[in-house]
């Protein structure tokens, strides 16, 4: 979708396109969070409401996550919404998720700034792995953290893909490690394994994913 350049015309078109596509979300629970699935038979990973969480490190892990939280987000029928940074992705068709495809950075971020002021969607994924560095490098500091600021009151889960930690307000971040060869290309996705960090600032621990 392209967004109109008014921002209430365009807060008031992804309002509409979230209530097209999803129904009246339930309340959610203060301090609970979005679980996702990473690894078959392991628990899940909760991330927290509030909370904005930076997934970095190669591009196969990264949309092999991109996966499994859509995934997740459809096993719990929760609305989602991913905003493609570059206009590369190509998402699984149906789904319980909100596909915004952008041509550049800024545009990215502005979508995902009136997806966080509307608060409708308790999961939104900001795919930025595929953008030009020279983008990436000309998104000021402060984004981050009005981002920040924006999900706490909204009680949303923003989980941010980069290729190197750039989100300095992340309450959470988890540094992505696996290389995917071609061998990949003929195991079942479904058998393919993340190997990951992940580090909270409220737990101040490391919990190791493989």
């Amino acid at each position: 979708m392209s967004l109109p350049a008014d921002k209430p015309a365009a807060l008031q078109a992804l309002r509409a396109l979230l209530l097209e596509k999803h129904p009246p979300a339930a309340p959610r629970v203060q301090g609970g969070g979005v679980a996702v699935v990473l690894e078959a038979g392991a628990p899940p990973l909760e991330l927290r409401y509030g909370a904005v969480v930076e997934a970095c490190g190669p591009l196969g892990s990264g949309a092999l996550l991109l996966e499994r939280l859509l995934d997740s987000a459809a096993q719990a029928r929760q609305p989602a919404a991913l905003v493609d940074g570059a206009g590369c992705l190509e998402p699984p068709e149906g789904g319980w998720f909100l596909w915004v495809c952008c041509r550049k950075a800024q545009e990215a971020l502005r979508a995902v700034d009136l997806l966080l002021r509307d608060g409708g969607v308790p999961l939104v994924m900001l795919d930025l792995q595929m953008t030009p560095v020279a983008e990436l490098r000309r998104i000021p500091p402060a984004t981050w953290h009005r981002f920040q600021r924006l999900v706490e009151p909204a009680s949303v889960s923003l989980v941010v893909l980069t290729p190197w930690p750039m989100a300095g307000s992340a309450a959470e971040r988890l540094i992505l490690r696996r290389r995917f060869g071609v061998e990949a290309l003929r195991t079942p996705r479904s058998e393919l394994r993340l190997d990951a960090a992940h580090t909270s600032r409220r737990e101040g621990g490391r919990r190791e994913i493989a």
